[in-house]
């Protein structure tokens, strides 16, 4: 179980780091970006740190009944 949440935490961390990167691209290109992609960005942002830090409680939840 520890493992898959390991797994899972690992991806999510790499998915917020590729959003970070999409947000770099896209603010450092210089044009106009619609709010239509600011807000799919944000969205994303945003389900993605819950659900890291949803994670990281269930891991210390785990590690502490162990």
């Amino acid at each position: 179980m520890k493992t898959i949440l390991y797994i899972l935490l690992i991806s999510f961390i790499l998915s917020f780091v590729f959003i970070c990167f999409l947000w770099f691209i896209y603010y450092g290109s210089g044009h106009k970006i619609p709010i239509e992609t600011n807000r799919w960005l944000l969205s994303l942002t945003i389900v993605d740190v819950f659900v890291i830090i949803a994670l990281l409680i269930t891991l210390n939840k785990i590690s502490k009944n162990q």
